[in-house]
């Protein structure tokens, strides 16, 4: 220890140790068990994006987040089949300060997957994890099946810890936390790759080691998938490209090597819903999927990922499907070589009434709901409509119709006097 110089000597055994003790894979929970999954068993999961501010379906304008947007974004991350782990729209309405508690109780009230939650202070922190335990049925169950996991702690790179109060509260309750070095390549890391994941690599290694001082086995997810490119004619921060592809390649080979959960981020910089956001969104799941990871976050991250988009997170669940298709590849059996279908149809043969096509279309043809596969003409008389149009359409009806048993009346009050408690603190505080 140095304290004149505010550095510490890490000892390589210690932090093997605390990777040693980091659980390898852990249950992430949702209200409805049904839902529940295992982070680290060599499936990528899909996240919700999350932010304070939506891209209105009727104007086109980004706007602050409001109420209805939180409860509508949360019920759309509950409907989408590729969704596994919902996240919080940030409602512009709700008390700043007491914000963390209401967003927490907005997901819970409206969906029933796994969800992540943001912390805005110490005491907010605690809170959530009261919360938690009484929808679950006590701390003892939470720590059994944690229905959320925080946002956790950042690095302050190069190679400085961030704040570890969120860190000590959640790893205490073995509440999943992400450790993230969100870094931004050329400024506060190397602007080489190679460098950038020493850097990277390093602050997160801390992170776990601190995590597990906390508490042993507390689960963490190992996140140098964040990274940043910065773009040296704007001094902008790149969110996308093959820079952040070729990142997230490299971050699930180095969470394979230390054993643990890890995320990335699936994002565009594109500033409107053209075929930039296309391929910068294709490429980045097909990275995540190709490679591995654990937790792929950003599903509806609106255009420069200024906030969320109902229709993006309709487009970005299509995309998953066809790039699941792609990453599936072909199967290669006796019954897909289909040789006696061949031998069957003989020379100048048709397939198109087989057994066997009925059998495997659905399987080997992917049929997709926004894709348009129409002819001119027939894509015409339905009204030309793009996929943006189409998702729009989608996401509105999901959000008419797609409806989620409310927390029942008995525990909604207990969460709101949680809150009502937090709020005299707040009142008092400020007196």
């Amino acid at each position: 220890m140095d304290f004149n110089a505010q550095m510490a000597k890490i000892p390589s055994s210690l932090i093997k140790e605390s990777v040693n003790l980091a659980p390898k894979s852990f249950t992430m929970a949702g209200r409805d068990p049904k839902n529940d999954f295992e982070l680290g068993d060599g499936k990528t999961r899909f996240a919700m994006s999350c932010g304070p501010t939506v891209l209105d379906m009727e104007t086109g304008e980004h706007r602050p987040v409001r109420v209805k947007d939180a409860k509508d974004w949360a019920r759309l991350g509950d409907a989408l089949e590729n969704i596994s782990i919902c996240a919080p729209a940030m409602a512009a309405d709700f008390p700043t300060i007491l914000s963390d508690r209401y967003e927490f109780m907005t997901q819970a009230n409206n969906t029933k997957k796994h969800f992540l939650a943001m912390a805005n202070t110490l005491e907010g922190a605690e809170d959530l994890v009261e919360m938690a335990s009484i929808i679950i049925g006590g701390k003892e169950e939470l720590e059994k099946r944690p229905i959320f996991h925080s946002a956790g702690t950042a690095t302050l790179s190069p190679l400085r810890t961030g704040s570890l109060d969120f860190l000590e509260v959640f790893c205490r309750h073995k509440i999943p936390v992400n450790l993230v070095s969100e870094t931004l390549l050329g400024a506060n890391v190397p602007v080489t790759l190679a460098g950038a994941l020493v850097v990277t690599n390093a602050e997160v290694l801390t992170c776990v080691l601190l995590s597990q001082l906390i508490r042993k086995g507390a689960p963490v997810i190992f996140i140098i998938g964040g990274t940043h490119i910065l773009d040296m004619r704007t001094l902008k921060p790149l969110t996308a490209g093959p820079e952040r592809a070729l990142i997230a390649l490299a971050e699930a080979q180095i969470c394979r090597h230390h054993g643990l959960p890890g995320g990335q981020l699936i994002l565009s910089d594109s500033n409107s819903m053209d075929l930039q956001a296309g391929y910068e969104t294709m490429l980045a799941i097909l990275a995540a999927l190709m490679s591995g990871t654990s937790r792929a976050l950003g599903v509806g991250s609106s255009p420069s990922g200024k906030g969320v988009s109902f229709e993006k997170a309709v487009i970005d669940n299509e995309i998953i499907d066809v790039a699941r298709r792609f990453v599936r590849g072909i199967e290669v059996n006796d019954e897909t070589l289909a040789l006696d279908v061949v031998r069957k149809a003989g020379i100048g043969g048709k397939f198109i009434d087989s057994a066997h096509t009925l059998k495997h279309f659905r399987r080997e043809i992917q049929q997709l709901e926004l894709t348009d596969r129409l002819s001119k003409t027939r894509w015409l008389e339905l009204g030309a409509k793009d996929m943006v149009a189409k998702a729009k359409e989608k996401a509105k009806e999901i959000i008419r119709t797609h409806q989620v048993e409310p927390l029942p009346k008995d525990v909604q009050k207990k969460l709101m006097d949680v809150i009502k408690s937090a709020n005299k603190k707040t009142e008092s505080y400020y007196r």
